[in-house]
């Protein structure tokens, strides 16, 4: 099973109906209950969580194969990405996140073993 979080937009939408054509059991990682009808229509499990839920997302992503991750937009990051950190921190054992240097974090993919200390 893949959790997919940013479904009901462009990015996670494609992602979750390419997965869904190949048979792949996905659950549609959502912040409105009203937005997942469509999903568990196409066969998907639905759990809401906030981006900002580090609990939620843990349930949300438990025993998930992978996890598509459409971080939200944050034009003000804080010092240190602690907004991106607790994101991350949800992530399962099995999604690594890279991160170049002091600087924005870099893309989150299965391959990726580089991490910034103190960040796994």
């Amino acid at each position: 099973m893949y959790a997919i979080t940013g479904i009901t937009g462009q990015v996670g939408s494609a992602v979750a109906r390419k997965l869904l054509t190949e048979n792949q059991s996905v659950r549609a990682v959502i912040r409105d209950a009203n937005k997942g009808t469509t999903w568990a229509e196409q066969g998907c499990a639905v759990a809401l969580a906030d981006m900002n839920d580090a609990n939620a997302l843990k349930a949300a992503f438990a025993d998930a194969e992978g996890v598509f991750v459409v971080l939200p937009p944050n034009f003000a990051p804080s010092l240190g990405f602690p907004e991106t950190r607790a994101i991350a921190a949800a992530r399962p054992g099995k999604v690594a996140v890279q991160v170049s240097g002091h600087s924005r974090p870099a893309a989150a993919h299965s391959d990726a073993q580089r991490f910034q200390p103190g960040l796994d």
